[in-house]
């Protein structure tokens, strides 16, 4: 399987999640200066420096007010032109039998359309979507047949579902133990390939952990391609 983060589709001109709370703030500095916002600019200022990025995410989609917290993912995840990547092209060239992503964003599913191998098999599916969720855990144990693409953290064309911020977190995973024991569950039985991560998601890491440690001795399972900026291939191998 594999399972992409937000740098698989940033060169498409979306943000990374560390951008993406960069650029809240800035719409939210926007509204004070113009007056829609009763926010003291000292109070603003000091938001920069909380260090929990969830909860300053929380925070400032507070303070956007529902209403503008929706254009601003609508704007910030529109469709780009240009795709796909030379990322995407080459995640679809492994042939990998199914993808996981956190993205919210369409430009996966538009550049597995593109692709002959599975133009006419493809199964978009929200992880909140129990039944579409059930044919994909039923196809992980098959051969041929559809590939599914499933929406981890939610779709742009339904932001109410879309896990950005701590109460968004909360929802998904502590809450309800449900998303945990399902991931845990694909984690622990199949190989998967990591793509466009930093690998610092606290509860993706946490339920990596958890399941190499139920494997004990067994071989590596899981894989993920990470940035080597300044390195040569040769240092590589």
């Amino acid at each position: 399987l594999a399972f992409t983060g937000a740098g698989l589709s940033a060169a498409l001109g979306y943000p990374l999640w560390g951008r993406l709370i960069a650029r809240m703030d800035e719409r939210l500095a926007s509204l004070i200066a113009a007056g829609r916002r009763p926010v003291p600019p000292k109070y603003h200022a000091k938001l920069a420096s909380i260090g929990d990025e969830l909860w300053r995410a929380d925070v400032l989609r507070a303070h956007l007010e529902e209403e503008d917290y929706r254009s601003f993912l609508a704007e910030q995840f529109a469709a780009r032109a240009g795709g796909p990547t030379d990322a995407q092209r080459a995640l679809l060239g492994i042939g990998c039998r199914h993808y996981l992503t956190t993205n919210y964003d369409r430009s996966l599913e538009e550049a597995l359309l593109a692709h002959e191998r599975v133009a006419g098999s493809l199964q978009v599916v929200d992880w909140r979507d129990d039944a579409g969720l059930g044919r994909f855990f039923c196809a992980l144990s098959g051969g041929a047949g559809d590939t599914y693409l499933v929406h981890v953290h939610g779709r742009i064309d339904q932001p109410d579902g879309c896990v950005l911020t701590e109460r968004d977190y909360v929802a998904r995973y502590v809450r309800n133990d449900e998303t945990s024991r399902k991931l845990f569950a694909i984690f622990l039985t199949q190989p998967v390939l990591f793509v466009g991560f930093s690998m610092t998601d606290p509860e993706l890491g946490y339920l990596l952990r958890g399941a190499r440690a139920s494997l004990r001795d067994a071989e590596p399972r899981h894989f993920a391609i990470m940035p080597a900026d300044g390195t040569t291939d040769e240092e590589l191998v």
